[in-house]
C-alpha cells in the first residue's frame, strides 16, 4: 500500500488503476489504523475497567476496617461512660451508708449535697451514653430528669414546694453538661433550702446571638436567699457556682423581685 501510494503520488493520473488502487489503500489504511486504535482504546477501557475494581474493593476493605474500628471505638466509649456512671453511682451509696451513721443534721444535709452532686455528674454520662454520637445530648431531658431527682431528694412536696422545667432542644457536650447541671443543682437547692418560696422555675433557652441562659428564679420572700461572691459572700456553694460560672465562660446576674431570679449567661457549643 505504501508503494502504491507513493506511485500515485508520483505522477499517477486521475482516475487510472494507480490512482484507484492508491485510493482504496488510503481507505483500507484508514480503517485499518481506525481499527487499530479502537483495539487499544478497549485494551485502554479494560485496564481501567479493571484498575476500577481493584481501587472499589481497596475502597470496600479500607471502609469496612474503618467502619469496624469507629464501631469499636463506640462501643468502647459507651462501656467508659457506663463504667464511670457505675462508679458514680458506688460512691452515692458509700455516701449514703455513711450518712446512716451520722446523727449529725449538719452533717446529713453535707452529705445530701454531695450526693445530689454527684447523680448530676452520673446523668451527664447517661445520657452520652444513650446519645446517637456520644458527643452531644439534648439538654431539655436532662434538665428534667435532673429536677425531678432533686425534688425527690428534698422532698419538696412536703415543703409545699413545686418545681417545674421548661428547656428548648438544645445540644451539649460533655464540657457543658457538667458544669450546667452542677449548676442547676446548687442554685435549686439554694432556693428549696433558704429562699422559703412555693414555687422555683428553671429554664434554658438560647438567645439570638447563640447564647445560653440558665435562669433558676423562685417566690421566696428570704431577702438573704441568694448570696454570691459578686455579693460579697463567701459560703462553699457561692464559691462553687462561681468557678462554675467562671468555667463556662459565663456571665453571673441576679435580681430580685418578687422572689429571686439567677441568670447565667454561658457560650453554646456549635452544633
Amino acid at each position: 500500500m505504501m508503494i502504491v501510494n507513493g506511485l500515485t503520488l508520483a505522477g499517477g493520473a486521475n482516475y487510472t488503476v494507480g490512482w484507484s488502487l492508491a485510493r482504496a489503500s488510503w481507505v483500507f489504511s484508514s480503517y485499518v489504523l481506525f481499527l487499530f486504535f479502537m483495539g487499544q482504546f478497549a485494551v485502554q477501557l479494560r485496564l481501567l475497567a479493571r484498575a476500577k475494581g481493584t481501587l472499589e474493593h481497596s475502597v470496600q476493605e479500607r471502609t469496612a476496617e474503618l467502619t469496624e474500628a469507629l464501631n469499636q471505638r463506640d462501643l468502647l466509649l459507651r462501656e467508659v461512660y457506663h463504667r464511670v456512671k457505675n462508679n458514680l453511682q458506688v460512691i452515692d451509696s458509700m455516701l449514703f451508708l455513711e450518712r446512716g451513721r451520722c446523727s449529725d443534721a449538719a452533717t446529713q444535709a453535707m452529705i445530701d449535697m454531695l450526693r445530689r452532686r454527684f447523680f448530676a455528674l452520673g446523668l451527664v454520662h447517661q445520657q452520652l451514653m444513650a446519645s446517637a454520637d456520644m458527643k452531644h445530648f439534648d439538654i431539655a431531658p436532662f434538665l428534667h430528669e435532673l429536677i425531678r431527682n432533686l425534688g425527690i431528694a428534698t422532698a419538696v412536696q412536703e415543703l409545699g414546694i413545686s418545681l417545674t422545667v421548661k428547656s428548648e432542644t438544645i445540644p451539649v457536650t460533655l464540657d457543658t453538661a457538667i458544669p450546667l447541671g452542677l449548676l442547676t443543682t446548687e442554685l435549686v437547692t439554694n432556693s428549696i433550702r433558704h429562699a422559703k418560696a412555693e414555687h422555683i422555675a428553671v429554664s434554658f433557652h438560647r438567645d439570638g446571638d447563640g447564647q445560653g441562659h440558665l435562669v433558676v428564679a423562685d417566690d421566696g420572700t428570704n431577702s438573704d436567699a441568694v448570696t454570691f461572691p459578686s455579693q460579697l459572700a463567701t459560703g462553699q456553694g457561692s464559691l462553687i457556682v462561681a468557678g462554675l460560672v467562671d468555667q463556662l465562660d459565663g456571665r453571673l446576674c441576679i435580681t430580685h423581685d418578687d422572689g429571686w431570679q439567677v441568670a447565667i449567661m454561658l457560650p453554646l457549643p456549635e452544633e
